[in-house]
């Protein structure tokens, strides 16, 4: 009796492994802990999107909040030119239970054409890529 309570719960373990978490658009798993993808997501964002001088993003600036007081690190993009506006894009990084590290985006700039370079470079930084163009 103990022998087949033993297998079912080594069963049950190992199905929960292979089992994948189904995130909503524009969230992604991402490698590392909440603290390296914070880090590299805060790094990648100001690099490759404002640094470069990318005209996309020329009329906005980065807030960085990686130790916030929710648990929950974000990065903010605001008007440049509008020191008390709300942020037009979120990127928050969270640990979710089954899931890991997972980077969500959200704001006014999910809803315009952007989101599809938006999407594609949260993506490919939260596997850990560096690289600042559409290529992986």
């Amino acid at each position: 009796m103990l022998r087949k309570a033993l297998f079912g719960l080594a069963a049950t373990a190992l199905l929960a492994g292979c089992m994948s978490i189904d995130l909503p658009e524009g969230s992604y798993a991402a490698r590392g802990g909440l603290g390296s993808a914070s880090e590299r997501m805060a790094d990648r964002i100001r690099e490759c999107w404002f640094q470069s001088g990318d005209e996309a993003f020329a009329a906005y600036r980065q807030e960085t909040e990686i130790t916030s007081l929710s648990g929950q690190p974000r990065i903010l993009l605001v008007n440049r030119d509008d020191r008390g506006g709300l942020p037009q894009l979120v990127v928050t990084m969270r640990t979710i239970s089954g899931a890991g590290t997972v980077v969500s985006s959200f704001g006014p700039l999910t809803e315009t054409p952007l989101v599809n370079r938006i999407n594609a470079d949260l993506s490919r930084w939260a596997r850990g890529s560096r690289t600042c163009g559409a290529a992986a």
